[in-house]
C-alpha cells in the first residue's frame, strides 16, 4: 500500500505540475521573446531553449524521485517551480529593470 499511495501522490503532484508550468514558462517566454533591432533574431533563443529543457528534465526527474520515495512527499514539486519561477522573474528585472526600491545607491551618480 505504501507503494500505491507514493505513486498516486506522485501523479497528482505530476498532474498539478502541468498546470503550473504553464504560467511560470509563460512568465518566462516574455523577456525571452524580446529582439533588439540590431542584434540577432535568434539571440534569445537557444537560452529559451535550454530553461525549457532544464525545467522540463528536473520536472521529469521530480515524478521519477516521488515514485522511488527518494524524495519527500511534502517537498513534492514546490521547489522546482520556485527555481523556475526565481529565473523567469531574474529575467524579467533583467530586461525591464528593477523596481527603484531593489536597486543599489551608486557613489559614483552623487560625486
Amino acid at each position: 500500500a505504501p507503494e500505491k499511495d507514493l505513486a498516486a501522490h506522485a501523479l497528482f503532484q505530476w498532474r498539478l505540475s502541468l498546470v503550473i508550468s504553464v504560467f511560470v514558462l509563460s512568465l518566462a517566454a516574455i523577456p525571452l521573446s524580446y529582439v533588439s533591432p540590431r542584434k540577432s533574431r535568434y539571440g534569445r533563443f537557444f537560452i529559451a531553449i535550454v530553461f525549457y529543457i532544464a525545467y522540463t528534465n528536473t520536472l521529469y526527474m521530480m515524478r521519477f524521485w516521488l515514485q522511488s520515495g527518494q524524495l519527500p512527499i511534502g517537498l513534492g514539486a514546490w521547489w522546482v517551480h520556485a527555481a523556475g519561477l526565481v529565473i523567469a522573474l531574474t529575467m524579467w528585472g533583467f530586461q525591464y529593470g528593477l523596481p527603484h526600491s531593489w536597486r543599489r545607491e551608486s557613489s559614483a551618480c552623487e560625486k
